[in-house]
């Protein structure tokens, strides 16, 4: 009896022949398979095909097949104890002595089809279901795991990683920011912050040691001045049981949605958001002298 699973949607089916969603199963024999006739169309997950309708009839195809292997006395040389008129592949080592004096020969079986009993066993029926590669990893609760095929989880209720997240959104910013109006001034595999460059209203003088290093040197101050000043705008972790980097970091929650399509529409929504708030230009305000900001004209 062979086994199979099956998706019903409003456009046909899927099938597979890989009940237990093995990661290595054996994809060869699900694709000489016949459904009422005709072979199934692949799909990017090699264990299954799109099929047109649950099918009332299979068939397996078999190739054709070299069998038989065995060896033969060439003609012109006598048949004896020691030479037999042929002898199968099996005892070639028996009789490796005389080997060239046999012709390696076979029998070939041709190409042919037989009827074969299955059962198949309709796993969900979902109108809009599609088997398509997914860019992101994701996980869904336990109940679904247990009740649902993997195959179909991504139209559930999923969520990915923290950690995935937090790469996600690390990775977005740094391609993404805008250097004349923020920095990032954190960048590891746990911690990462920006700086919002804000511009002041007033260039403000300081003095620095140039030789605050050195305790055997006079004091050389040098004047310089400040155009700006930055405010932590982004500054987040992933690990929950981890020791804090700064004072202020926030956990990363994980995107999620009520389905595939719906987590990937909450992140992108989620970097589109952040990072116009990150490249906005902002100033201090003329009147308050810095006490609030305002975007520039």
């Amino acid at each position: 009896m062979e086994k199979f699973i099956a998706i019903e949607t409003k456009d046909g089916v899927f099938i597979s022949d890989n009940i237990q969603n093995n990661q290595f199963s054996n994809t060869h024999r699900l694709y000489r398979y016949l459904f009422d006739g005709v072979k199934g169309e692949p799909t990017y997950r090699s264990d299954w095909l799109s099929i047109k309708a649950i099918p009332t009839k299979i068939e397996l195809e078999s190739p054709e097949q070299y069998v038989n292997y065995r060896y033969v006395l060439k003609d012109g040389y006598p048949v004896t104890d020691k030479t037999p008129k042929e002898f199968p592949s099996s005892k070639i080592d028996y009789y490796e002595d005389v080997l060239g004096l046999y012709d390696n020969v076979y029998d070939i079986k041709e190409a042919s089809t037989e009827n074969v009993e299955f059962e198949i066993n309709v796993v969900a029926c979902i109108d809009d279901f599609k088997i398509e590669r997914k860019q992101y990893e994701f996980s869904v609760s336990l109940l679904d795991q247990i009740n649902f095929h993997p195959v179909v989880r991504y139209t559930l209720p999923c969520k990915m990683t923290r950690k995935q997240t937090y790469d996600i959104i690390r990775e977005y910013v740094k391609q993404n920011i805008n250097g004349k109006l923020a920095r990032v001034c954190s960048d590891f595999d746990f911690h990462f912050a920006v700086e919002k460059i804000i511009a002041l209203d007033v260039i403000e003088s300081y003095f620095i040691d140039l030789n605050a290093l050195s305790k055997r040197k006079k004091p050389n101050y040098e004047k310089r001045y400040r155009k700006d000043r930055r405010v932590t705008v982004l500054d987040i972790a992933w690990d929950s049981t981890g020791a804090k980097y700064t004072p202020n970091q926030e956990i990363i929650e994980p995107f999620e949605g009520e389905n595939y399509d719906d987590m990937i529409k909450n992140m992108n929504t989620y970097l589109e958001n952040l990072i116009e708030e990150i490249n906005k230009p902002i100033v201090d305000c003329p009147h308050c002298h810095g006490l609030g900001v305002i975007q520039p004209e």
